[in-house]
């Protein structure tokens, strides 16, 4: 008898944990959101054009990355993806996204196996150092992959649109040698963009035309270091004011991320070479985890107790006593800054919904298997872990929660892409269940035993969750401490602004205060498996099937909206999400993240 999940089933997060986190997020949220703010610490990257001089893992990583940004197909942050490649005996894709349809998930993994991994297996070596075959395979492939993300291209190039008439008038006012040149490169590209957005309805078209964008991009990016060195210097810090981008920073994005998918080409060719098996149709799977649904505002609050000095002396009362002392001689600039109305407001926000990152669901999916003793070849494994570790993917740098929670996870050590340090207060944890629920016959003691081992294995997830979330309580703490005592906030428009083609997403703003170190599958036993857990588990049932899109939001801020913060639980020990979103009278409206993780002003 097949078990099935019930709401009784749902292992609740205990309350006061709730209010702890959930306090220390919101505080910290209205805070960067109304502070000066700091300046963040970046990382250095390598040169973006030099593909091929990386080490085997840094490649590796960049085609994993790679895998999913060609998946996150439109902005608004409900196709963001995370990926990781196991090595149980066949090649398994595991996906996950934030807020993904399951016909939306047949239909990428369709793409990922016919149009991507499917020829690359089937390509012959002869054809691989075949220079002009391996061209017209790459170029083939590209046009695949823009006609997929098409949704998705029309924002870069809209963005372009936009852009480019402002910063080809600096150019004809600055009238140096370099803007000169530059202008006619812009100039060049300005008739393209324009077409591109003319032909959008005709995909035939726009995907020929965008793919003659893309190899401008490439010609002037890979031709000379000064295209992408103007670029950058012209969308540095001094040319943005406190929330927006200039012009320029805008441009340097949207070039930089249509420049990506030329990279990406570039990354499965090369992971071809030196990775076969990885393409082997033979041996191949492609399986995903159902995103959970959003949840409902998972501070239950009293007014009276919606103010800083209620939060923070939750958090930090009796331990640090110079932390409340550092807040009340800051209370007088944040009282001209309505900061507890500003406060009180997004704590009772109709909008404060959350949900679970793909990220997160991904690897608590992984831990999942690795402790249920009835996966088969007990747990998980992935591909070259001794090379590669236990990597997981994403299409868009790990916000600031991701990363904590990736990197205090007491049951499982993951490598993932490092983030930018931005805030997403509307982030959750996945839900926990117990797991086939259904009572079974008197006699059917399989069933009884299944029960049995299900609920253990319930109970020791929750209680690896209860230590992470512990963790990532200190961890954010401390990040509110130093907010508080250096009277600095920290966030970024774009997360990947600062270097908007790497592909391993290492040039984010990455906040000083971390303290950190950086369904249906094809026809496997397994994967049926996969499916069968799915339905059964926080990231499944009817919740994985919720069809409701994220509005959108601008033309130019989609990254921030993709990186969306999400968060979760039920307000009490013996409710469940489902009870109390009932009682609260909630739907499920989008809801989006301000640009930069900063409350709007």
């Amino acid at each position: 008898m097949p078990g099935t999940i019930t709401d009784s089933a749902l292992i609740p997060i205990n309350p006061g944990q709730i209010r702890r986190f959930y306090g220390a997020v919101v505080l910290l949220n209205v805070l960067n959101g109304i502070l000066v703010q700091g300046q963040a610490e970046t990382k250095s990257v390598g040169n973006l054009e030099a593909v091929f001089t990386k080490g085997p893992k840094e490649i590796y990583q960049c085609f994993v990355n790679k895998l999913a940004q060609i998946l996150d197909i439109k902005r608004g942050g409900d196709n963001v993806t995370a990926i990781s490649i196991l090595h149980p005996g066949c090649i398994e894709y595991r996906i996950s996204s934030n807020n993904r349809t399951e016909s939306s998930y047949e239909e990428a993994m369709a793409f990922l196996k016919n149009d991507i991994l499917g020829p690359l297996g089937l390509a012959k070596d002869s054809e691989l150092e075949d220079g002009q075959k391996e061209k017209e395979m790459r170029s083939s492939m590209l046009l695949k992959i823009l006609a997929f993300t098409q949704k998705r291209i029309r924002t870069y190039v809209r963005t372009m649109i936009k852009s480019l008439g402002p910063c080809i008038a600096d150019c004809d006012r600055e009238n140096g040698n370099e803007a000169v040149k530059m202008a006619a490169k812009l100039r060049e590209m300005q008739p393209l963009a324009s077409t591109i957005e003319t032909v959008y309805s005709n995909k035939v078209v726009f995907t020929q035309e965008a793919h003659t964008l893309l190899s401008l991009i490439e010609t002037n990016w890979s031709s000379s270091k000064t295209f992408e060195r103007f670029l950058r210097a012209k969308s540095g810090p001094s040319h943005a004011s406190r929330d927006q981008t200039s012009p320029w920073g805008d441009l340097f994005h949207a070039i930089g991320r249509l420049h990506s998918y030329t990279l990406a080409v570039q990354y499965f060719f090369e992971a071809r070479r030196r990775w076969p098996i990885l393409f082997e149709p033979s041996t191949l799977e492609i399986t995903y985890v159902r995103s959970a649904r959003r949840a409902p505002n998972p501070l239950q609050m009293k007014e009276r107790a919606c103010t800083g000095k209620d939060i923070l002396h939750r958090l930090f009362v009796p331990k640090e006593p110079e932390v409340i002392a550092a807040y009340e001689r800051l209370l007088p600039q944040l009282r001209n800054l309505n900061f507890d109305e500003k406060l009180k407001e997004e704590i009772k926000s109709s909008d404060y919904k959350t949900c679970v990152h793909a990220e997160i669901g991904l690897a608590d999916s992984l831990y999942r298997d690795y402790r249920d003793p009835s996966v088969e070849s007990s747990g998980v494994r992935f591909f070259d872990e001794a090379e590669f570790g236990r990597y997981i993917g994403c299409s868009k740098p790990t916000c600031l929660l991701c990363d904590i929670y990736l990197e205090v996870h007491t049951g499982m050590k993951f490598e993932w892409r490092k983030g930018h340090g931005n805030l997403y207060h509307k982030w959750r944890p996945s839900d926990i269940f117990n797991t086939f629920a259904t009572v079974p016959s008197a006699s059917d003691v399989g069933d009884a035993t299944s029960i049995m081992i299900s609920t253990t294995l319930g109970t020791e997830l929750a209680e690896t969750r209860r230590k992470i979330m512990e963790e990532m309580i200190k961890k954010v703490r401390r990040i509110v401490a130093d907010t508080i005592q250096q009277r600095t906030g920290t966030r970024s428009k774009y997360d990947s602004r600062h270097t908007p083609s790497d592909p391993l997403g290492m040039g984010g703003v990455l906040s000083s205060r971390l303290g950190m170190a950086s369904s249906t599958t094809w026809g496997t036993e397994y994967g049926s498996m996969i499916m069968a857990q799915s339905a059964s588990d926080g990231n499944g049932g009817a919740w994985g099937r919720r069809q409701q899109k994220l509005e959108d939001v601008g033309e130019v801020t989609e990254d921030v909206a993709s990186e969306e913060g999400l968060s979760s639980s039920s307000s009490g020990a013996d409710e469940t999400l489902t009870d109390l979103m009932s009682k609260l009278g909630v739907d499920d409206d989008h809801d989006d993240d301000d640009e930069g993780g900063g409350v709007r002003l």
